[in-house]
């Protein structure tokens, strides 16, 4: 049976769309090869069947109303300590309160309108090309017009009849594919001998970059603290959101990074470990809005962790401990 002929059915189905017209331009990747969420919305349903797995406790109204608690403490109990602090002490706290509380919001627009929005309708734009070229014999299959200029594009519009871009594509492909398999260097060029000098953007960056871990022992993988707190289960390796269908319910997440896309798997993982990243790295503060522990930084993560292993994230102590492998 089809959800259209269920009551219940097509209200979800209506609740569905009016989401995906407002937020379905996200993707699960950035870039333009990326299908957004009005083309492929499996992304969204999976994590809307993990949701519905989770228990109470997890309700998002909830989550949220505990979030606000959280914040509201956290800023009375600062303004408690500042009691008896000169005045343009306290007015310099609350100005650059105000700074952050706005700032968050402009980033977070930011991310959805420029990084996901905008390139979402230049692909519907492309793809619409595409569809053309393929229809008039220029390309094999309208993905292929990802793999031409600006120029290339143009110019076969111009004379669509007389045009054939095959060769290019096969040779781009080729390229991609080539590169694709290549591991860059951790860095480039020669480093200076001992540590950056000290200053607000050498701080500034190695809270987002993170910083060396600490040596590690045999089963335990070191990082920093990006989310207090513990958590116990079967550890599963993301290397890219293709493969976010693994990750169950209670599992913890291990990849090299996170990125905004990835945001919903944090309402399904216990705990959240990456390779990269420092306290202000997106998993870090993301780990701590959803209440999860995580561990960032840690940079042997995703090599030392086997998909499958039974590991103990302490958030607090920065450190992963494979329990079962």
């Amino acid at each position: 049976m089809r959800l259209e002929e269920f009551a219940a059915g097509r209200a979800f189905l209506t609740g569905l769309s009016r989401h995906l017209a407002e937020y379905g331009h996200r993707t699960t990747n950035w870039g333009l090869s990326t299908p957004s969420f009005i083309e492929d919305p499996r992304p969204v349903l999976k994590v809307l069947k993990d949701y519905v797995g989770q228990p109470d406790s997890a309700d998002p109204n909830r989550e949220l109303q505990r979030l606000v608690a959280e914040r509201e403490a956290a800023v009375a109990e600062a303004r408690e300590r500042l009691q008896g602090y000169p005045a343009p002490v306290v007015a310099q706290f609350e100005a650059m309160l105000e700074a952050a509380q706005v700032g968050l919001r402009l980033t977070e627009d930011h991310g959805f309108y420029i990084d996901a929005y905008a390139v979402s309708l230049a692909r519907e734009l492309l793809s619409e090309i595409g569809q053309r070229l393929a229809a008039a014999a220029v390309v094999g299959h309208p993905e292929d017009v990802l793999m031409l200029r600006g120029d290339e594009i143009r110019e076969a519009l111009r004379d669509i009849t007389r045009s054939e871009m095959h060769a290019r594509v096969a040779e781009r492909r080729t390229h991609l594919s080539r590169y694709a398999e290549v591991e860059p260097p951790a860095k480039l060029g020669t480093m200076p001998a001992g540590p950056p000098p000290e200053s607000p953007f050498t701080r500034l960056g190695a809270k987002f970059t993170g910083v060396p871990a600490g040596p590690s022992e045999p089963g335990v993988v070191r990082g920093a603290s990006g989310s207090g707190g513990t958590a116990t289960g079967v550890a599963r390796v993301v290397r890219s959101l293709a493969d976010a269908a693994r990750v169950k319910p209670g599992e913890i997440l291990v990849a090299e990074t996170t990125a905004p896309p990835w945001t919903p798997l944090f309402g399904v993982a216990a705990a959240v470990v990456t390779d990269t990243g420092g306290i202000l790295s997106h998993s870090a503060v993301v780990a701590r809005e959803y209440g999860i522990p995580a561990v960032v930084g840690a940079s042997s993560a995703t090599t030392a962790i086997a998909d499958g292993d039974v590991v103990e994230v302490d958030g607090d102590a920065g450190t992963v401990r494979i329990v079962q492998p």
